[in-house]
């Protein structure tokens, strides 16, 4: 029951990334965005990220991971009815950047909460189903975006996702470890015991807890663990920059850029997001079993293929690339189709490279940075800190996106979608290159044996 109700908090932050990649094609039509501005909505849930995570770490390991799991559902509703009745530019970026301080309370808690929850053997597929739940939310949004045809209808969709896990939160308990680490040690064995935990689960908590009970600032923990800090940052950057996460968000205007428009353009984006799903599926039952570094090479290697084939479905004569067409027309978003360059001259050769690619990618990006750094990023910090570490994961990691969307929504235009997305290439085989040389798997390991590896590693 545990895993659902952090499921549902997944749930409801894919549901958001999902239904921004169908709305916002008629959200630039209606409000008459040009490119930057595109990328101003898009990058805005990057800022309320950074927020959020400014301020959601800190409260998760003072006040319990459940009052910061429950601060998401908040945002999501109050960022979704911001979005829903915004009559303005200015209203509408401001329902993103709450929207964005909900995806730091997710990451943040969630994962955290249901990583403290399980026992060491299970946690990959435990974090691995909350990364499900959020590819099922995303093509939950998918559907509702093909089944109404208004956008402001699709983001209220999320409203009672977010009253189901606010209800569902009442009958789950705190986090085991952190009630051990803020010494009740009785709640502690309690939840372990309503449970059905096993003894050993119980001595790896106190263990666990044992060892990371904090007694020194935290500049003086981040210190002690700076390596598995860069290398959880190297990967979160790297899995901006390798292109997938730009995939997934401008899917719809990738297809555009070969004449994939409307009603097919959505039917594909299904496609995508039950891609998204049957690949999670997959890496659930084999997380535990494969190993992390597995996952994140052979995912990055998929990137390699699918960046390729946009970039050469999309660098076909007749496609709209950036030469051939008038960029104010095609930045407003006002009848795309007007381009000279989408009217039945791009070949249908090009668009069966770029949807495979878009399909490759999303299966990529989710057998490897999807899942994977949710998963890291819970084993390889220390309880006591686990909150804060996280925070500025996701801080890094909104500032990473906020950057990526904004150059990809520009570039896209400026040096053509091929050179951009061979751009990401380039950093598919730095991402190849970290993996391989500087860091260690952390299948079951607690987080003093995984920086003792990573010390080895990098001496």
């Amino acid at each position: 029951f545990c895993v659902v109700v952090a499921g549902v908090g997944g749930l409801g932050f894919g549901y958001d990334l999902g239904v921004i990649v169908g709305g916002l094609p008629e959200i630039v039509r209606e409000f008459k965005l040009n490119g930057l501005e595109e990328g101003i909505v898009v990058a805005g849930a990057s800022v309320g990220q950074i927020l959020g995570a400014v301020v959601g770490g800190y409260v998760s390991d003072r006040l319990g991971r459940k009052v910061v799991m429950t601060s998401q559902c908040v945002s999501l509703i109050v960022g979704s009815c911001l979005i829903a009745s915004a009559m303005s530019f200015l209203q509408l970026i401001i329902g993103r950047i709450v929207i964005g301080s909900s995806f730091s309370f997710s990451m943040l808690s969630n994962v955290a909460w249901i990583s403290e929850i399980v026992p060491p053997e299970k946690r990959g597929s435990a974090v691995s189903t909350y990364e499900l739940c959020v590819t099922i939310g995303v093509l939950l949004a998918f559907i509702v975006n093909i089944l109404t045809s208004s956008w402001r209808f699709a983001f209220l969709g999320v409203v009672p996702i977010a009253l189901v896990q606010i209800v569902s939160l009442r009958f789950v308990p705190e986090s085991p470890v952190w009630h051990m680490i803020k010494g009740d040690h009785g709640a502690s064995h309690q939840v372990i015991a309503n449970l059905g935990g096993t003894s050993a689960h119980l001595d790896h908590i106190r263990r666990v807890a044992g060892e990371h009970v904090q007694t020194q600032p935290f500049l003086e923990t981040l210190k002690k663990w700076k390596i598995p800090f860069y290398v959880v940052t190297a990967v979160q950057g790297l899995g901006l920059l390798t292109g997938g996460i730009n995939i997934r968000i401008f899917a719809e205007r990738i297809f555009e850029s070969v004449g994939i428009t409307n009603s097919t353009a959505d039917v594909l984006a299904l496609l995508l997001g039950v891609t998204k799903v049957a690949v999670t599926i997959v890496a659930v039952f084999l997380m535990d079993k494969c190993g992390r570094r597995v996952f994140y090479m052979s995912g990055i290697s998929l990137l390699v293929l699918a960046n390729s084939l946009i970039a050469l479905g999309a660098a076909m004569p007749g496609c709209f690339n950036s030469e051939g067409c008038d960029e104010d027309t095609v930045c407003s978003g006002i009848e795309i189709q007007r381009c000279p360059a989408l009217c039945g001259h791009c070949s249908h050769y090009a668009a069966v490279l770029v949807v495979t690619g878009c399909v490759v990618g999303y299966a990529a990006y989710q057998i490897s940075f999807g899942p994977l750094n949710f998963v890291i990023g819970s084993e390889m910090f220390p309880p006591h800190s686990r909150g804060r570490f996280l925070g500025i994961q996701v801080i890094i990691q909104g500032c990473f996106q906020l950057v990526t969307t904004l150059l990809f929504s520009a570039a896209r235009y400026k040096i053509t979608l091929s050179a951009t997305v061979l751009f990401h290439t380039l950093f598919c085989i730095v991402g190849l290159m970290f993996i391989t040389f500087f860091t260690v798997e952390t299948r079951g390991k607690d987080p003093e044996s995984i920086l003792s590896y990573l010390k080895v590693k990098w001496a």
